[in-house]
Parts: C-alpha cells; structure tokens; sequence
C-alpha cells in the first residue's frame, strides 16, 4: 500500500499592485472636474467643495496637494486650491495640524502658477493658512 500524499497548501490569492495613483470617490470627483463633458465637469466643481466641507479626512488633503502640484489642466488644479481654502476655512485645527507644513508649501507652490485664478486662490488659502 503507498502512503496518502501531504494535503496541498490553500492557493495563493492572486497578487494585485497598488494603483499607481491614488483610487476612490474623491479622484473620481476630480477626474470628473477635468472632463470634456460641460455637465458632468460641473457636477465635480459643485460636488467635491462641499465633500471637502463635510468630510474631514487628512487623506483628501494629501490628495488635493499632490493633484494641485502634478495636474497639467487649469481647472482641476483651480478646484484643487477652492477644495484646499474650503479646508483651512471649515475643517477643526486639529485635523489640519498634521498636514499644515504640506498645505503651506502646496500653496506657496500654487500662488505662483501659470493660470490667474489658481494664482489668486492660491494666495486667499495662504492668507487663510497664515489667519
């Protein structure tokens, strides 16, 4: 008689990369804001402020920051900075605290960009950053 063979070990799940860039509702609102279509680019303008003033998540600012520095098109970049004066404007001081160095350099970074209304809004989160 032979002897029963050692069970096989449970399969490896499939491995699966992190996105290379960042994933969720928050980038799919900002995604949207960039769009082609004049409607859905509105709908992302007037949905991810008030995201921002309500849900205070220090992950959204992180991602607002990088978007801001790494978008090529005007417009995102624009509701990058009003996402980020809405932030410094409604969100508690201690969800700000550790992200603070990172919002004054994005905004420092921002008040010298290429399109006028991020430059100008760039400059009123500053200011609203120094208040």
């Amino acid at each position: 008689m032979s002897s029963p063979s050692p069970p096989l070990p449970p399969p490896e799940p499939p491995y699966l990369p992190p996105p290379a860039y960042p994933s969720g509702p928050d980038i799919a609102v900002l995604t949207l804001a960039g769009n082609g279509n004049k409607v859905l680019a509105a709908a992302g303008r007037d949905c991810l402020p008030q995201l921002v003033m309500h849900c205070h998540f220090e992950g959204l600012l992180r991602l607002l920051a990088t978007t801001l520095k790494e978008s090529r098109q005007a417009m995102v970049r624009n509701l990058c900075c009003v996402c980020l004066h809405h932030a410094l404007q409604y969100w508690p001081l201690p969800t700000l605290a550790p992200v603070g160095a990172l919002l004054e350099k994005t905004s420092a970074a921002a008040a010298t960009d290429a399109a006028n209304d991020v430059r100008s809004l760039a400059r009123k989160a500053l200011v609203q950053y120094q208040i």
